[in-house]
């Protein structure tokens, strides 16, 4: 028997954002006013789960936002503190600022490949619906 879904209401809503915190089962049914019954019940609805995941998400988004802002700062702190007097201080600036703009770097990279790689399964998902059979690759003589 499929589980029906959730209904909309403040207690779902309460309980989807206490999981999406990452809350446990028991802590998140005590903090929307319901049974750790109720909370594994919900749990079998896709539509629930998905609601969960789209808060998480949400809040993951909102906090990579607040970090990005609060980078910039950083990085400026971090250039100040290259020029101290202190050369241990001085050595240590630079050297998180040469690991960061590595791994920024990098993850940078990532993005934009995932992304070309996401276009490219768009494209040949396409193509199947298209022709029904998906992409011909042709290759010449070897």
């Amino acid at each position: 028997m499929t589980p029906k879904p959730a209904p909309a209401n403040a207690k779902n809503e309460a309980l989807a954002m206490a999981l999406a915190r990452g809350a446990t089962a028991a802590a998140a049914a005590r903090q929307a006013g319901m049974s750790a019954r109720s909370v594994h019940r919900r749990l079998q609805s896709p539509l629930f789960v998905e609601r969960v995941e789209q808060l998480r998400q949400d809040l993951v988004g909102r906090t990579v936002a607040r970090l990005s802002a609060y980078s910039s700062a950083a990085a400026r702190r971090l250039h100040q503190l290259t020029k101290s007097t202190s050369g241990q201080v001085a050595l240590g600036a630079a050297r998180a600022l040469l690991e960061l703009s590595a791994r920024y770097r990098s993850d940078a990279d990532h993005a934009k490949r995932f992304a070309d790689l996401e276009r490219d399964v768009k494209a040949i998902k396409q193509a199947k619906q298209d022709d029904g059979d998906g992409p011909r690759i042709h290759r010449g003589a070897v």
